[in-house]
């Protein structure tokens, strides 16, 4: 998080689309950072022998100085809060349902 301080105001940060990606994302957008949203299968990793946080890190900042980024929709947290009170009604009944009881959901932010 230093690093991301240090880069000074309105700079630039990329996010992976991971499980629980809203609380970060959130924290940098009220810090005033400008956040992009990497879409999980949208980049091209190559044939990376080494596949680690620092590498993925080096390589994101390299796709988004060279705009070629593909970026997912950060849907503002209002948005986020009705799908997760929805998937919460539906429950296990509703589209997305795996039929053993279990289905995927929203990760809740924090």
């Amino acid at each position: 998080m230093l690093e991301v301080v240090g880069a000074g105001p309105d700079a630039e940060v990329v996010i992976e689309a991971t499980y629980g990606w809203y609380w970060a994302v959130d924290l940098l957008q009220n810090a005033g950072f400008r956040v992009h949203l990497a879409h999980p299968s949208g980049n091209d990793w190559g044939n990376r022998r080494v596949k680690n946080d620092e590498r993925d890190a080096r390589d994101l900042a390299d796709l988004l100085r060279l705009g070629r980024l593909a970026e997912a929709w950060i849907a503002p947290p209002e948005v986020r809060e009705a799908g997760q009170a929805r998937s919460a009604a539906l429950g296990s009944q509703g589209p997305g349902a795996r039929g053993d009881g279990q289905r995927g959901c929203l990760a809740p932010s924090g």
